[in-house]
């Protein structure tokens, strides 16, 4: 019996070995693979697959003659476990593969071990008590209205999330344009709003309000303990369906254009103290360089705005640089006298100055007078310019600086601002951007009109103290008198954030002015949105947080 089993299997071994003998190519990865499972490189299974197929391949692969478990469950586990060189190197990723085949994946991850979970160690919490309560805590105030006695909101503040919520909520009334206009349109289809059109101009509407009011810096807090709490506003503008559920209901009026050129719409723009007020469909509209409405609008926002606001700048810094003491050099030379860089030095502070109220006034440029005194040669022009130049631009002046010889021979220089020029009026049609829509929001979080004279005796004082104006320039002319019984009261609230914040008065119109004056505030005829523009929503937080916080620590 022994003897038949042996000849059996002996002609099973000669029958295997008649079938894969011929497969020269493949004979020694299958062997290799049989004794050593699992760390058969990728070139020699590709051989196989070629030779026999795929399915044979992977017959051969988990094969094993005994026992009768396949070993590829157990040779390749220790190969893992002992770091055997089957598992590092090129061949590595063979062997997981053919591991996760013939084991799974969770069972290949268990060979390799989990991996540990870090746990960082917490820093211990070191707020005191007091603190723990205040950052727990919500603070609300509804339908908020600034001691300004104008702007209506909402403000949420959650101290652990660091954030002031400033909710407007507002109510469109859109109204169609007068059909007794209708001869005068180019397309009378115009004159009606859709129902697209009135979603589109509120989410334009929303849009560019945040594009202004969107990016607030935070207030912060010098408490002690509370030195890293903020709080940073947040403008949110909900659309109410109805007017009783709003802040501001507002109307907003049909504009078309005219058959002659132009536009038209009616009503006017603006909000009133507390809960209205109208638009005209052009207001959410960029109305200078690049709207749909500039090209109709840019010429009127020039004359209104624009240039007005260049004017009153050419006209601060002339009388600006007039200030400033000659800047004094040595005979015969380009070296400083005592005093000549001091002097210097003084100058580019009083250009730099103009920046606090004008968004544009690098644009204008400066000649620098120098003179040259009898027997002093020409070349002291050049180098006493250059002398002069280097402190400006080290102190960061950026205004076009000009050579000019002075008219007298004398050994010092002055600086004046330059003649005027077309090309500095362009630049600031080029760089203003309005949106009629921004400055009414400003009015309905509480902030006024700066392009209406001063009129409140506590406005004026802080403007003589800030040095926006002299001590001499505070009588109110017949103008500014008749705005007086509208403002005085809002103006003096307004000058008492300023002075709670520590905050300069912004470019104001003078008390002495004939008209309204303009500069590039936004609150004013212009676009930039100023620090001097968040007290309001500083008041809120610190009137919401007075218990926990005084307000003198809240810093804007």
């Amino acid at each position: 019996m022994k003897k038949q089993r042996a000849m059996r299997e002996t002609r099973i071994r000669s029958s295997r070995a008649s079938t894969v003998a011929p497969l020269n190519e493949a004979a020694a990865p299958v062997v290799h693979l049989r004794a050593s499972p699992g760390v058969g490189s990728s070139g020699e299974v590709l051989a196989l697959q070629k030779s026999v197929g795929n399915r044979a391949v992977s017959r051969l692969i988990e094969r094993q003659d005994a026992p009768p478990q396949p070993v590829i469950r157990r040779l390749p586990t220790v190969a893992l476990r002992q770091n055997h060189p089957a598992t590092s190197g090129p061949r590595s990723r063979d062997v997981i593969e053919l591991q996760q085949r013939a084991l799974g994946n969770a069972a290949v991850q268990r060979l390799f071990g989990r991996k540990k979970k870090i746990v960082v160690p917490t820093a211990p919490d070191t707020r005191s008590d007091e603190r723990k309560t205040f950052d727990a805590k919500t603070f609300e105030k509804l339908d908020w209205v600034p001691s300004t006695g104008t702007g209506k909101f909402d403000a949420i503040y959650k101290p652990k999330d660091g954030v002031l919520r400033i909710v407007m909520r507002v109510h469109f009334d859109f109204q169609d344009a007068d059909p007794a206009y209708r001869d005068t349109a180019e397309d009378p289809k115009e004159m009606k709003w859709s129902s697209s059109g009135k979603k589109d101009w509120s989410a334009k509407w929303s849009e560019s309000v945040l594009g202004k009011w969107g990016s607030i810096a935070p207030f912060t807090c010098d408490k002690a303990g509370f030195t890293d709490v903020i709080a940073k506003p947040q403008i949110e503008v909900q659309q109410a369906k109805d007017a009783g559920s709003a802040h501001y209901s507002l109307s907003v009026s049909k504009s078309f254009r005219k058959k002659g050129g132009g536009m038209r719409a009616g009503g006017a723009s603006g909000v009133d103290r507390v809960g209205g007020g109208m638009f005209q469909e052009q207001d959410a509209y960029e109305k200078i360089n690049k709207s749909k409405v500039s090209q109709h609008l840019r010429a009127g926002e020039a004359k209104g705005n624009i240039m007005p606001a260049y004017e009153r700048d050419r006209e601060k810094l002339t009388s600006l640089l007039s200030t400033v003491p000659a800047i004094g050099f040595e005979a015969g030379s380009d070296a400083f006298d005592d005093s000549g860089e001091a002097c210097a030095t003084t100058l580019a502070q009083t250009i730099l100055r103009l920046r606090a109220t004008s968004a544009l006034a690098d644009l204008h440029p400066i000649n620098v007078m120098v003179g040259i005194d009898t027997g002093e040669p020409r070349t002291l022009l050049l180098t006493r310019f250059r002398k002069i130049k280097e402190i400006l631009v080290g102190a960061g002046v950026t205004n076009l600086l000009s050579a000019k010889q002075a008219n007298a021979p004398h050994s010092w220089a002055h600086a004046e601002e330059a003649p005027e020029t077309q090309q500095v009026k362009d630049e600031y049609m080029n760089r203003w951007d309005r949106y009629t829509s921004a400055h009414e929001f400003g009015h309905m979080i509480g902030l006024l009109d700066e392009y209406c004279p001063a009129t409140s005796p506590d406005l004026i004082v802080k403007m003589v103290n800030d040095g926006a104006i002299g001590a001499g320039d505070t009588t109110l002319s017949e103008y500014a008198k008749g705005k007086k019984g509208n403002n005085e009261a809002n103006q003096k609230a307004y000058a008492g954030l300023l002075t709670k914040t520590n905050l300069a008065a912004p470019n104001w119109a003078r008390p002495t002015a004939s008209k309204d004056e303009k500069g590039t505030s936004l609150m004013s005829g212009g676009f930039e949105v100023l620090r001097q523009h968040h007290i309001t929503l500083w008041e809120v937080l610190a009137e919401m947080t007075k218990t926990d916080v005084p307000e003198t620590n809240w810093k804007v």
